[in-house]
């Protein structure tokens, strides 16, 4: 999907524009987002991505079927980017992660990143279960996904936090916006 556009009862729209179709300078301000020290240092690789390294990300990702990375807009503003990775179609499940543009304002930015992601991977994808993977020290996140319904699971990989949400939407429609 190249856009998806959300209506959040709480927020109003929400657009989701995949990596794969936007501009260059859109690409650019996702690699700044995403190299933002305090962004980095709570993702699994620390290491700042070069310009070359994240177009040939991009490039991979148009090739792919299992994985998506959307930039999130509201009121026309970049509030992070989202991405559902490893689609399990047959098993209807995901694994789902997120990042905030640390230089927008919006004081909800983080429940509308969370509404986003859990609104495409159960309404657009019909996942009935999201998956999302945080390093142990990242208690924000952490305590946002459980705010959302989010419950921890089992892990092998020590430092990581694996947290699952059940299709809540369906259960309890409209809780999550």
């Amino acid at each position: 999907m190249k856009t998806v556009t959300i209506d959040m009862p709480k927020f109003g729209q929400v657009v989701l524009k995949n990596y794969t179709h936007l501009s260059h300078e859109a690409l650019l301000a996702v690699l700044k987002m995403r190299n933002h020290p305090d962004v980095r240092k709570k993702m699994f690789d620390h290491d700042p991505i070069t310009e070359s390294e994240h177009f040939h990300f991009i490039n991979r990702l148009s090739k792919r079927t299992d994985t998506e990375h959307f930039l999130v807009l509201y009121q026309d503003k970049i509030l992070g980017a989202i991405n559902v990775t490893d689609a399990d179609e047959q098993a209807q499940s995901a694994y789902v992660g997120m990042f905030s543009n640390l230089e927008s304002t919006h004081p909800m930015a983080a429940f509308i990143l969370e509404n986003a992601l859990i609104y495409y991977g159960f309404d657009q994808r019909q996942f009935t279960a999201l998956i999302a993977e945080v390093l142990e020290e990242n208690k924000n996140v952490i305590a946002l996904h459980q705010r959302f319904g989010f419950r921890p699971a089992p892990t092998d990989t020590n430092g990581v936090v694996r947290l699952v949400l059940s299709n809540v939407i369906e259960k309890n429609k409209g809780s999550h916006g």
